[in-house]
C-alpha cells in the first residue's frame, strides 16, 4: 500500500522568541523541565494551549503527588525525590497548601491545595489559542 500525504499550504508566521530550549506541554513535567533549563541559563520558551500551568495538577484538580516517597519495612518514609518536584512541594507546605506525607501501602501520598499552585509568580508564560485539525481555533 502506498503511504498517504498530507498537502500542508505554506503559512509565514513571525517569529517572535529565540531560544535554546522549547519545552511544548505545561503539565508537571514540562514545567519542571522548562525552569530547570532557565536556572541552567538557557534561554527557554514554555509553549501552553491552556491559559494555566500544571496541566491536571491544576486544571484536573488531582490533589496529589504520588511517588515522592518511599516507605521502608520498619515504616519510615524516604523522600526520592529532589530538585524542582520536592522544592514545590516544600513551597505548598511552607504556606499550608500541603500536607504529609501521608502513607499508602509501599509508598505515600502528599495531598495539596490545588490552587496553591496556580499562585506561584514570576514566570513569564504565553499561552495561546488551541489548534484543531490543522487549523487555527
Amino acid at each position: 500500500m502506498a503511504q498517504r500525504t498530507v498537502v500542508v499550504p505554506e503559512e509565514r508566521v513571525p517569529v517572535t522568541s529565540e531560544a535554546d530550549d522549547v519545552v511544548v506541554g505545561a503539565g508537571s513535567a514540562g514545567t519542571a523541565a522548562a525552569v530547570t533549563a532557565a536556572r541552567a541559563g538557557l534561554r527557554t520558551v514554555l509553549v501552553e494551549e491552556f491559559p494555566f500551568l500544571g496541566g491536571m495538577s491544576t486544571g484536573g484538580c488531582v490533589g496529589t503527588f504520588c511517588g515522592f516517597y518511599y516507605r521502608e519495612q520498619n515504616g519510615d518514609l524516604v523522600r526520592l525525590v529532589g530538585g524542582f518536584p520536592a522544592e514545590v512541594m516544600d513551597r505548598l507546605a511552607a504556606r499550608a497548601h500541603s500536607f504529609g506525607p501521608v502513607p499508602f501501602k509501599a509508598t505515600a501520598a502528599v495531598p495539596y491545595v490545588p490552587w496553591g499552585l496556580k499562585i506561584e509568580r514570576g514566570a513569564g508564560r504565553r499561552c495561546g489559542p488551541r489548534h484543531r485539525d490543522g487549523a487555527r481555533g
